[in-house]
């Protein structure tokens, strides 16, 4: 009875986990690029990059690997504010809900059925 409710409470969060993380993404990455604040290059092309997983993280084909591209930069940035003492408690929000969902599976698809370990 439950499973139609949970699946769908999934997807929406599979999408505006995607969503939010592309948009913000993309923002930074256009905001480096349009001189709106100034950035360092490095940033701006791992968000570009990051904006580019969160896109690959929302179709069921190339959900591991944008979401593989979203773990590892969200990770670079995680490490690198934690050495300047920036804590970014955000990041690991972000990096627990991706984990959940490439564990878990496409929200649609033809694994759309059910989550892993769910019959």
């Amino acid at each position: 009875m439950a499973a139609p409710v949970l699946r769908r409470a999934f997807t929406v969060f599979h999408y505006v986990l995607g969503l939010g993380i592309a948009f913000l993404a993309a923002r930074t990455a256009i905001d480096g690029v349009t001189g709106a604040h100034s950035l360092p290059p490095l940033l701006v092309i791992g968000a570009g990059i990051e904006a580019l997983g969160a896109v690959l993280f929302m179709f069921p084909r190339t959900l591991r690997v944008g979401g593989t591209i979203m773990l590892l930069t969200m990770t670079t940035v995680l490490i690198l504010d934690s050495l300047s003492r920036h804590w970014r408690i955000d990041l690991l929000i972000y990096l627990a809900g991706t984990y959940y969902v490439m564990v878990h599976g496409a929200a649609w698809g033809a694994r759309s059925s059910a989550p892993s370990g769910e019959a």
